[in-house]
C-alpha cells in the first residue's frame, strides 16, 4: 500500500472563504491556532456554528416533535422566537410532565355538533373557575349557542338539549372535576409554552382555518385549549382518530409551510420524507414508521415460491453506506445480488432485489434519499432507489455491456456519472431524472491509464470531475457549450506529504476537513492546511476500508464531552457521528460525543462453504475459511455464540439428530466434535486421522455414529462411545472426489446402513460391524452410470412400498435406485435453470402438508424447489437466482419453512421464506395429465413430432399382428414393451444397451410392488413421458467427439490431428465399453461405408452378398489407414457440416 497521500487540492480556493479567521484574534493565538476548524468553543461552554451555516439553516422549517403531533417552527422574521430556545426546548430530550390518557379527541372539540360546542362552552366555565381566562370566549359561545338554538325551534328545546349533553359529557369523563383540574394546569402550561416558542400566531391561524372549515370554533383563546387536547392525544397510544386528523392536516398545508428544496440542501441538513412525516426524535420508538419490512417483501413479491427474509453476510469488498439521519439509524450494504438496507437500532432489514449479478458498487446522495447500486456481467443493470419507499425510481438497463466499476451522484443528485467495466472504458454521465436511455456525454477511455474506479465530483463545480485507479489520476472538464467532456493534463500536485505510517485505504472530505482511515484502523483528521486535528486509534476494528459520515447535530449541548483537537489551545474538536467499516467485516458507529463505539455488524471476513441448520431448534450454525464458527437464532436474528479457531479453515459443519453435538470438519483434515449450544469440546473429541481436507460430514438418525469424507476419496467412521467418539477405522473407497455420503436406518438390524457416491460413478454401500473389530468394510460397490457424473443424492420419500435412493448427475436426469438391488428403477428429467443440481434436500414433512412432500435444491447460482413425487412436468418446480458468483451450500429448517445459501465469493448468506402455495399455484396452472408434456415436444399436441409418433405406434401394431396379414387389425394406443427400441429410435433418440435395460425395467416393473405383476405394454402418452425422460437434453457435441479420440489416439496424422488406426478403432468397438458382436460390428460398417443398392445406376442389378470374411475385407479397403475425429464424423457417420474447433 503506499504510505504517501497524493492531494490535489483543484477547489481550495472555493473552500478557502469558508476558513477565514477573525484577523484580530488570529494577531494573539499561535500558528496551529490560525488553521483550527470552523467551530470553535466559547467561554459559555457552548458551540458556536459557523455562522454562515446557521444562516442557511435557518432558512429551512424545523419540524419538531412532541408525543403524536408535529410543532412546525417559524423563524425569527416570523416572529418565531429564539430559535436556539426551541430547538432546546423541545428537541434536546426535555421531559414533559406525565399526562394522563383523556378520553376526548380532537374531532369532538371540533365538530360540528351544536351540542358537543355547548359542552366545551360548559368546559370553558370549568376553566374559568380554576383560573383561567376565558370570559371572551363564553361571550362568543353564548352567541353561537343561541344562534343554533333559533335554528333548531327555540331556546328551551336548545337548553334541554345542552342538559342532557352535558350529562352525557360528564359520565364519559368520570365527573371530571380532576381532569378540569389537570386540564387547567395544562393550559397554563401550554400558554407559557407558546410564548416562549413564539408560534401562537401560525397555530391560530392553522386551527381557525380548520374551524371555520368545519363550522366549529375560530380564532382566540379557545385556540389554545385546542392544541392542548391536542397535545394530551398524543400521548394515548394508538389513537387512529388523531392519525387521521394528522394526516388530513399535513395534506392541507404541509406543501406552503414546510416545503423544503432537497437541491438546496446542505450536507447534514434533514432530508424531508416523500410520504407523511410521523413521529421524530431520538428514541427509535418516535422515528418515522417506514414500510415494515415483512409488508415491504409481502407488496413487493407477493406470489413467489421463494423470497429473501434476511441477509446475515455481506461483501466486505463493497463499503458499507450510511443513511442515518435525524429519523433513522441505517445503513445499507451489498451482499451478492442484493442491497440490504438495515436498521441497527431496530434490527430490521429492508431486501432491494433488481440485479441479476453480484452489486460491485453501491452509491448514496449527499441528503440520504437516492441510492445507486450497479453490477458487472451479462444483462447488467444500474438502479436508483428511493431509500425511504424502498422503490427503484430509475433502471438503466444496458448502460454497458459488462457492468460498472464506479458510479456517483451530483452532490445535488441531479446528475449521475459511471464508468464501465470493459477493457476500453466509458465515462458517462446521465440525466437520470429525465432519460434512462441515453447518457447527456461519453468518452472512451484508453486503458493505458489503468481500471478507473472511482468517481468524484468538484462540490464547487460540478464541471470538473475526477476518477482514478491504482496507477492513474484523470481530470474531466465539461464544456457546456459543446456538449463534450474532455480530459485536463495541466493538473500538478500542490503537496506531497507523507501522513501517515502506513498504507491509506480511504481519502474523504467532511465539511472542511480531511479525513483518512488507514491499514492500522485509525481515522485522522487534518485541516486545509494538512495538519492533524484529531485522530481516533483505538477503534480495533482492523484496516479501515470506509467511512461514511451523519448529518451534524444542529443541538450540542455538552462540547466538553467530546475529544480535545491538537491545537495548542486543546479545545473541543467537533464532529458529526460516523459509520466505520473495516476489511475484517466488521461495522461500527462511532458516536463523536464521548467518543464511543458500537460495534452494529461482525461478519465472516471470508466464504461460508460450512452451513448447518439444529434438527428441532430454529439455529443456523455458520463456518467460514477464517476459522470463525458462529451460531445465531435466525428467528430473532441473534448471535447465540461463536468461535475463533485459530489457524484453521472451517470446511464443512453437521448437527447430530438428537441436537447435542456439532461436527466440523477443517481443510487440515481435523475433526473437531463440539457441544451444539456453547461450541466447546473436549481433548478427546478432537481427531486428526488424514492430512487431506473434510469435504462432507454424516451423522447417523440415533447420532451414534459419524461418517467423514475426505478429498483424498476416503470415508472415516466414528462410533460414540459415552460422552466421547472412537475411532473406528477409514477405507479409500473412490478414485475421484466424493459427491454425498449419508446414512440410513434400517428395520432388520440396528446397525445402519452408510453409502458414498464418488464422481467415478460408483455408488458404495459400506458393512458396519456390530463389533467393528475389522473397522470399515465395503458391502457392494455398484457403477451407477455410464458416462453422466452423479453429483448428489438424497434418500426418496416413500410414496410406496419400495424404498429409492434419488441421485441426480450432470445430464440433467434424476435416477431412482432400489436401495436394496441398486436397480435403476426411472429415469426422470432434473429441473433445467442454466445448469445442472448440486445438491438436493428434502424438506420435512408438516402436519399442513402431510399429503405433499417437497424438496430443495441448489445449482451453480440458483436455489429452487421441487413438487414430489418427481415425474418430469416442469410446472413443478421453480428457481431463483441465490448467488451470481455461485451458491456454495443450501440448508433447509427443521420445519421446511426457511432455506438457508451461501455464495462461493464473498461472505453473503440468505434465508429464504418457502411459500408452498405460489408453488402448487404454479402447478395447477400448469395444466394436468399430459398438457405439460406436450409443451415439451416441438409443435406440441398438433404438431409434426406428435403425429409421427402416432403413426409409428400404428407401424408397430402392424408388426406385432403380422404385414402380410389380410385379417382386420384393431387400432389401440399401445403397443408391447418389445417394440419400444424401434419406436425410440425411429423418434430420433438411439439408446444404449444399458439405457434400453433401464427403460424395460422401469416399464416392466411400474405396477409390480402394488400388483405383482409385470406390465406388458405402454400407451402413448407414457411413452411421451419415457422419450422426453430419457432423451439427451443437450445433443452430443464434436467437442465429445473430439474428447473421445484425444484420449483414445495412438498417433497423429501429418496435420497433428488425433487419429487412430482403423484397426484399432474396429478393437475397440468391440471389446471396450458395451462389446459389439462381429456380425453386429460388420452389418454397421457395411451399412456406414459400402455402397448401397441405390448408389448403383441400374436398379436391375443385383448386390453380391458376401460372407463375414469378404465384408471385413472389403471394409477394410473402403476405410483410410488412419482415422481422425473429423474423418470419422464425416467418412463413417456421413455427417460432412459439422465444424471441429483447433
Amino acid at each position: 500500500m503506499a504510505t504517501t497521500l497524493f492531494i490535489l487540492l483543484f477547489h481550495m480556493s472555493a473552500m478557502a472563504d469558508n476558513n477565514k479567521i477573525d484577523e484580530g484574534t488570529a494577531e494573539e493565538k499561535s500558528e496551529t491556532e490560525e488553521i483550527n476548524t470552523d467551530e470553535n468553543v466559547a467561554g459559555d461552554g457552548r458551540v458556536n456554528i459557523d455562522e454562515e451555516r446557521m444562516d442557511k439553516s435557518e432558512e429551512v422549517e424545523n419540524i419538531l416533535s412532541t408525543g403524536g403531533k408535529d410543532l412546525h417552527v417559524l423563524d425569527e422574521g416570523e416572529g418565531g422566537g429564539n430559535v436556539e430556545a426551541d430547538v432546546e426546548e423541545y428537541g434536546g430530550g426535555v421531559e414533559m410532565p406525565e399526562q394522563e390518557a383523556v378520553d376526548v379527541t380532537t374531532e369532538e372539540i371540533l365538530g360540528s355538533d351544536i351540542g358537543e360546542e355547548e359542552t366545551l362552552g360548559r368546559d370553558v366555565e370549568e376553566e374559568e373557575k380554576l383560573g383561567g381566562e376565558v370570559e371572551e370566549e363564553e361571550v362568543k359561545l353564548g352567541r353561537d349557542v343561541e344562534e343554533e338554538e333559533e335554528k333548531v325551534g327555540g331556546e328551551v328545546e336548545g337548553e334541554e338539549k345542552l342538559g342532557r349533553d352535558v350529562e352525557a359529557e360528564e359520565e364519559k369523563l368520570g365527573a371530571g372535576v380532576e381532569e378540569e383540574e389537570k386540564l387547567g394546569r395544562d393550559v397554563e402550561a401550554e400558554e407559557k409554552l407558546m410564548e416562549d416558542v413564539g408560534i401562537e400566531e401560525k397555530l391560530e391561524g392553522a386551527v381557525g382555518t380548520e374551524g371555520k372549515r368545519k363550522g366549529a370554533v375560530g380564532t382566540g383563546e379557545l385556540t389554545a385549549n385546542v392544541r392542548v387536547a391536542k397535545k394530551m392525544q398524543g400521548y394515548v397510544a394508538g389513537e387512529a382518530s388523531i392519525e387521521d386528523e394528522h394526516a388530513v392536516e399535513w395534506g392541507e398545508y404541509s406543501d406552503s409551510k414546510i416545503a423544503v428544496d432537497e437541491d438546496s440542501q446542505e450536507p447534514g441538513s434533514k432530508p424531508v420524507p416523500p410520504e407523511m412525516p410521523r413521529n421524530g426524535g431520538d428514541d427509535p420508538g418516535d422515528k418515522p414508521e417506514y414500510l415494515d419490512e415483512y409488508d415491504h417483501q409481502k407488496k413487493t413479491f407477493p406470489n413467489l415460491a421463494l423470497n429473501i427474509s434476511w441477509s446475515f453476510g455481506y461483501n466486505k469488498n463493497i463499503p458499507v453506506q450510511n443513511l442515518t439521519d435525524d429519523n433513522r439509524s441505517m445503513v445499507v450494504y451489498a451482499s451478492s445480488h442484493i442491497s440490504v438496507m438495515y436498521d441497527y437500532v431496530s434490527n430490521k432489514q429492508w431486501i432491494l432485489q433488481g440485479h441479476a449479478n453480484s452489486i460491485t458498487c453501491i452509491y448514496v446522495s449527499q441528503n440520504k434519499k437516492w441510492l445507486v447500486t450497479a453490477d458487472k456481467g451479462k444483462d447488467s443493470a444500474v438502479i436508483i432507489w428511493d431509500t425511504y419507499t424502498y422503490i427503484p425510481i430509475q433502471t438503466l438497463f444496458g448502460a454497458s455491456a459488462d457492468g460498472m466499476t464506479a458510479i456517483a451522484l451530483t452532490p445535488d443528485s441531479k446528475y449521475l456519472a459511471t464508468l464501465s467495466a470493459s477493457e476500453y472504458q466509458e465515462f458517462s454521465l446521465w440525466d437520470w431524472t429525465v432519460n434512462g436511455e441515453k447518457p447527456l456525454i461519453s468518452v472512451n477511455l484508453t486503458p493505458l491509464y489503468g481500471l478507473q474506479n472511482y468517481i468524484y465530483f468538484n462540490p464547487e463545480d460540478y464541471n470538473q470531475i475526477v476518477t482514478n485507479s491504482e496507477s492513474h489520476v484523470i481530470f474531466y472538464q465539461l464544456v457546456e457549450v459543446s456538449s463534450e467532456i474532455t480530459y485536463v493534463a495541466n493538473k500538478k500536485p500542490l503537496k506531497i506529504i507523507k501522513l501517515v505510517t502506513s498504507g491509506i485505504n480511504v481519502l474523504s472530505v467532511m465539511y472542511n476537513n480531511i479525513v483518512i482511515g488507514d491499514m492500522e484502523g485509525r481515522v485522522s483528521f487534518f485541516n486545509q492546511k494538512l495538519m492533524l486535528m484529531h485522530r481516533y486509534s483505538n477503534f480495533d476494528l482492523g484496516p479501515v476500508n470506509f467511512i461514511s459520515f451523519c448529518p451534524l447535530s444542529k443541538n450540542i449541548q455538552h462540547p466538553e464531552k467530546y475529544p480535545r483537537s491538537c491545537t495548542l489551545a486543546g479545545e473541543p474538536f467537533i464532529s458529526p457521528d460516523f459509520i466505520l467499516s473495516s476489511t475484517n467485516a466488521l461495522c461500527g458507529f462511532v458516536k463523536a460525543e464521548g467518543p464511543t463505539i458500537t460495534l452494529i455488524m461482525k461478519d465472516h471476513g471470508s466464504i461460508v462453504p460450512a452451513i448447518a441448520t439444529h434438527p428441532f431448534r430454529p439455529y443456523l450454525l455458520t463456518g467460514c475459511h477464517g476459522g470463525f464458527l458462529r451460531l445465531c437464532d435466525y428467528e430473532k436474528k441473534t448471535v447465540l455464540s461463536s468461535r475463533q479457531f485459530e489457524d484453521a479453515m472451517i470446511q464443512c459443519c453437521v448437527y447430530s439428530p438428537d441436537g447435542f453435538y456439532v461436527g466440523v470438519g477443517f481443510t487440515n483434515g481435523m475433526i473437531h466434535i463440539l457441544d451444539a449450544l456453547t461450541l466447546t469440546s473436549q481433548e478427546s473429541d478432537i481427531h486428526h486421522y488424514c492430512s487431506d481436507y473434510i469435504t462432507h460430514l454424516a451423522f447417523s438418525e440415533h447420532s451414534r455414529y459419524l461418517a467423514i469424507a475426505d478429498s483424498g476419496y476416503a470415508v472415516c467412521l466414528l462410533q460414540k462411545e459415552g460422552d466421547t467418539f472412537r475411532y473406528i477405522g477409514r477405507y479409500r473407497s473412490h478414485y475421484q472426489p466424493i459427491r454425498d455420503l449419508m446414512f440410513r436406518e434400517t428395520f432388520q438390524s440396528l446397525v445402519p446402513v452408510l453409502l458414498s457416491l464418488g464422481e467415478d460413478r460408483r455408488l458404495v454401500e459400506y458393512d458396519i460391524l456390530p463389533d467393528n473389530a475389522e473397522g470399515v468394510q465395503l458391502l457392494s460397490v455398484d457403477r451407477i452410470e455410464q458416462s453422466a457424473i452423479p453429483l448428489c443424492m438424497a434418500w426418496y420419500p416413500s410414496f410406496t412400498k419400495e424404498y429409492f435412493i434419488l441421485t441426480v448427475n450432470n445430464e440433467y436426469k434424476y435416477k431412482l435406485y432400489n436401495s436394496s438391488t441398486k436397480m435403476c428403477r426411472q429415469t426422470i428429467l432434473s429441473p433445467t435453470y442454466g445448469s445442472p443440481l448440486t445438491k438436493i434436500i428434502v424438506l420435512p414433512k408438516t402436519e399442513s402438508e402431510a399429503n405433499s412432500r417437497y424438496m430443495a435444491f441448489i445449482t451453480t447460482d440458483k436455489i429452487g424447489l421441487q413438487v414430489l413425487p418427481i415425474d418430469g412436468n416442469r410446472h413443478k418446480s421453480t428457481a431463483f437466482i441465490a448467488h451470481p458468483d455461485g451458491v456454495a451450500n443450501v440448508s433447509a429448517s427443521y420445519d421446511g419453512k426457511y432455506l438457508f445459501t451461501t455464495s462461493r465469493k464473498d461472505a453473503s448468506l440468505h434465508m429464504w421464506n418457502t411459500n408452498i402455495s405460489a408453488l402448487e399455484a404454479q402447478v395447477k396452472l400448469g395444466g394436468e395429465d399430459l398438457i405439460p408434456f406436450y409443451e415439451l415436444i416441438e409443435g406440441g399436441r398438433e404438431g409434426d413430432v406428435f403425429h409421427d409418433l402416432e403413426k409409428y405406434f400404428y407401424y408397430s401394431q402392424l408388426r406385432c399382428s403380422g404385414i402380410d396379414s389380410m385379417e382386420t387389425r384393431p387400432v389401440t394406443t399401445t403397443i408391447p414393451i418389445t417394440e419400444i427400441p424401434f419406436v425410440l429410435r425411429a423418434m430420433g433418440f438411439y439408446p444404449t444397451e444399458e439405457e434400453l435395460a433401464n427403460i424395460d425395467n422401469e416399464v416392466k416393473f411400474t405396477d409390480y410392488v402394488e400388483t405383482e405383476t409385470f406390465k406388458e405394454s405402454i400407451n402413448i402418452g407414457d411413452f411421451l413421458k419415457l422419450l422426453i425422460n430419457h432423451r439427451p437434453l443437450v445433443p452430443p457435441s464434436t467437442e465429445q467427439l473430439k474428447w473421445a479420440f484425444d484420449i483414445l489416439a495412438t498417433c497423429d496424422d501429418d496435420g497433428g490431428t488425433p487419429c487412430l488406426l482403423t484397426e484399432e478403432l474396429i478393437d475397440i468397438l468391440q471389446t471396450e465399453g458395451e462389446h459389439m458382436k462381429s456380425d453386429e460390428l460388420c452389418e454397421i460398417l457395411a451399412g456406414l461405408s459400402l455402397p448401397s443398392k441405390t448408389d448403383y445406376d441400374d436398379d436391375t442389378v443385383t448386390v453380391p452378398r458376401l460372407s463375414e470374411e469378404e465384408l471385413t475385407l472389403k471394409i477394410c479397403r473402403n476405410l483410410p489407414e488412419y482415422i481422425s475425429a473429423p474423418e470419422f464424423a464425416s467418412k463413417l457417420l456421413g455427417l460432412r457440416n459439422l465444424e471441429f474447433s483447433e
